[in-house]
């Protein structure tokens, strides 16, 4: 490892300055981007290469380093990953600490804008803002992701500064690529985490709003001769028994709360009207009287109408759900 280290740096000390100038320009641009909570950063053939030509190196010393990593993957064999880290040994090979912290921030950057592709795929930049601005007070990255860029860079390159310097271990630079992606990994999920039980409560409150107006259709719906008849078909009952089933449900106004429980959860899993009409009201019924969550809400209400719990009696309530769900019209 030794020997490849004095090979890479004989070509590119010389570059030192070129090198420094490419390195402040992308992470001023990087961390401009991945400051804002949608922002991703993301690499490219082209800035590759340019980090490549600037360094005045050759690929066949990136793909020499990489087969030096003690183990192999995407992370530790990543050519640019690689490339970055002989910037970092350059300029630690001039006592330039200060531009080597910038290349790690710079690497920092880069897999901060790759985590961030990977954990919010369809971004909400309102939502993703709300989150950031209300983690704990004590979290390193409440606001924006860049003082928490910043320190996993700092941190890390700090802790292995020593070993990259006096050792030569192939170890310790491996340690380094996968501590940094680690360390913001870690704490990217937990805010992934907050930003979809946020996006999931909001949601939940909004067909909160929809099921109390589709409620309203309540008495309507459950006075239809044609509903009773869809429904007998349905769950292959008769049509008397199903309009028995509403008389009794209707007297009982804690059994009707849970009726709009029961809308509110097929409306988050299966969407809206129109999504719930193109997959089709039956299909719905049979998919939902397979889930617990589903089950559990009947049991309750056939349980507070002193009703018999079986697959007739849930397969009514569940098709009334999705009924009520179509008669709703804004």
């Amino acid at each position: 490892m030794r020997d490849l280290l004095e090979r890479i740096l004989k070509l590119t000390i010389g570059q030192k300055d070129n090198m420094e100038s490419l390195v402040t320009r992308e992470v001023t641009e990087a961390l401009k981007i991945v400051s804002k909570p949608c922002g991703r950063y993301m690499l490219s053939k082209n800035l590759y290469n340019e980090f490549l030509n600037t360094s005045n190196m050759e690929e066949a010393l990136i793909k020499e380093f990489a087969r030096h990593m003690p183990v192999a993957g995407w992370v530790t064999t990543n050519p640019f990953y690689i490339l970055l880290l002989c910037y970092v040994m350059t300029f630690l090979a001039v006592d330039d600490y200060e531009s080597a912290k910038t290349t790690a921030r710079f690497y920092s950057a880069v897999t901060c804008g790759y985590l961030k592709s990977k954990y919010f795929a369809v971004c909400d930049e309102e939502a993703l803002a709300y989150t950031m601005n209300h983690l704990h007070g004590s979290s390193i990255a409440k606001g924006n992701f860049n003082q928490l860029i910043l320190k996993a860079a700092d941190e890390t390159l700090n802790k292995y500064v020593n070993a990259m310097i006096n050792d030569f271990d192939s170890d310790c630079y491996y340690r380094y690529i996968v501590d940094v992606r680690n360390k913001l990994n870690q704490a990217v999920k937990i805010i992934a985490h907050r930003y979809y039980e946020n996006k999931e409560k909001t949601r939940t409150e909004s067909l909160d709003v929809v099921a109390d107006k589709i409620m309203k259709n309540f008495n309507d719906v459950t006075s239809n001769p044609k509903v009773f008849e869809y429904i007998a078909e349905v769950a292959q009952t008769s049509e008397y028994e199903v309009e028995s089933f509403f008389v009794k449900l209707e007297n009982n106004n804690d059994a009707i709360v849970l009726i709009h429980d029961l809308v509110v959860k097929t409306m988050f899993h299966y969407g809206d009207v129109s999504e719930i009409e193109s997959q089709g009201y039956t299909v719905i019924v049979f998919k939902a009287r397979r889930m617990h969550e589903f089950l559990d809400i009947c049991r309750t209400v056939l349980g507070l109408m002193d009703t018999h719990t079986d697959i007739t009696n849930i397969t009514i309530l569940l098709t009334l759900a999705v009924l009520l769900i179509g008669s709703y019209r804004q």
